[in-house]
């Protein structure tokens, strides 16, 4: 099984880190860990073992004001399960707990509107305050 993901999520990195690189959450997912390289803010990568035997990685890169999350897995089930069973099993919950983690963090950013970026200034001069790209009337359409 070899599954590669990459997901651009509005979020600190170091807030996605604690997310994605959190060995408990993958054991929920029903993969056991262990890491033999942490990276960091950059992520981690772990040999897979159990259930599944061979690497996982997280991969975090700043990108724009958000980060690309990726995720390697390059595994092979202990058991003979078909190609569709896997994906069930594995790859369909990693990708879900993705797209949940991204829609927890973009719910409040209405688009158009640039993101709230901490420490920084908006065009009007005010500190963390958004501002829209460009007004858009109704009419418009």
């Amino acid at each position: 099984m070899d599954v590669v993901d990459q997901t651009f999520i509005l979020a600190p990195a170091t807030e996605l880190r604690d997310i994605f690189c959190d060995e408990q959450a993958w054991k929920a997912l029903g993969m056991n860990l262990r890491c033999y390289e942490n990276r960091g803010i950059d992520g981690k990568r772990w040999t897979l073992s159990e259930s599944l035997t061979g690497t996982a990685e997280v991969w975090l890169e700043p990108s724009h004001d958000g980060v690309i999350v990726h995720v390697y897995l390059q595994a092979d089930p202990r058991s003979r399960r078909s190609r569709a069973s896997l994906k069930r099993r594995y790859v369909v919950p990693v990708k879900r707990w993705i797209l949940d983690v991204k829609a927890g963090y973009e719910i409040d950013r209405p688009a158009g509107v640039r993101p709230t970026v901490h420490g920084k200034i908006s065009e009007q001069g005010e500190p963390g305050k958004a501002v829209p790209k460009k007004n858009v009337s109704v009419e418009e359409g």
